[in-house]
């Protein structure tokens, strides 16, 4: 923390470091064959679970909503 003053950034907004301006090198992320597959699997898990998170959540606003006579999408069933 007690160097944090010699960070800074000027008016175009570029870094500086002591007065010095900071070079961010941009590089090129390589992934294994495994890392791949990987990255691919929890995309698709990510995806089937947010599929699944808003199929419950339309689930619970349509019993809500039955249940308070509010507008539903789909008829409410009759008791």
């Amino acid at each position: 923390m007690k160097e944090s003053d010699g960070l800074g950034i000027d008016n175009d907004g570029r870094l500086y470091w002591n007065g010095k301006p900071v070079e961010i090198i941009g590089r090129r992320v390589d992934l294994t064959r495994g890392q791949s597959i990987f990255a691919v699997v929890v995309a698709i898990f990510t995806i089937v679970g947010s599929i699944g998170a808003a199929a419950q959540g339309w689930a619970a606003y349509h019993d809500w909503a039955c249940r308070n006579k509010q507008p539903a999408l789909l008829s409410c069933p009759s008791n």
